[in-house]
């Protein structure tokens, strides 16, 4: 089971790479698959990280960006993960 964990990603230069980072695999996911969309800004989608979003680390040490479900996405896409691997 993944624990969720409590700590935040709080330095500027990190939310702007992870936030990108999301964005980009949001965009690739839904070229991937013309079902799948995304909540854009308007409609109370994801528009960048903040401190309150939920992560973890996963085995390869990579934090883990998650998403509940309906929060940046139709119910169906249930729960969105995004793993920020450092490039």
């Amino acid at each position: 089971m993944k624990k969720i964990l409590p700590y935040s990603i709080n330095t500027v230069k990190t939310r702007l790479y992870t936030g990108l980072k999301v964005n980009v695999d949001m965009e690739k996911r839904m070229e991937e698959n013309e079902d799948y969309t995304y909540f854009d800004e308007e409609m109370g989608g994801f528009t960048t990280v903040t401190e309150d979003n939920k992560f973890y680390i996963n085995e390869a040490g990579n934090p883990v960006i998650v998403f509940e479900k309906y929060e940046v996405a139709p119910g169906f896409m249930g729960q969105q993960e995004f793993e920020i691997v450092k490039s």
